[in-house]
């Protein structure tokens, strides 16, 4: 396999694709922007990297959020089968008027 050879540096690449990141990396002027959030890469690579990285995240904040939504409306269905499960006591005690001692209130 022979060398790929910069022409515009002295330094040398294993592959055409090496070649042409260097290229893109080192010796060109243009820069990419990243329309999320305003940064700028050298290469395409360092974007198609960093949208690939902020997708992730963005990704485990949305499912931290659902488990934690998830959590709440398990912990209110709990609370609401508890309450269910009390209110034939505590109707009684509101009719008697006081407070039955059987019944823990």
């Amino acid at each position: 396999m022979t060398d790929q050879a910069c022409d515009q540096c002295p330094r040398l690449f294993t592959s055409t694709s090496s070649l042409e990141r260097h290229k893109e990396d080192a010796h060109h002027d243009q820069r990419f922007l990243c329309d999320t959030c305003i940064r700028l890469f050298a290469t395409k690579q360092d974007l198609h990297e960093h949208i690939a990285c902020m997708w992730f995240l963005s990704m485990t904040l949305v499912m931290i959020y659902l488990t934690l939504c998830i959590s709440v409306i398990y912990i209110n269905v709990m609370l609401l089968q508890i309450y269910i499960q009390l209110l034939p006591r505590l109707s009684l005690t509101i009719k008697l008027g006081h407070l039955d001692p059987k019944s823990g209130f």
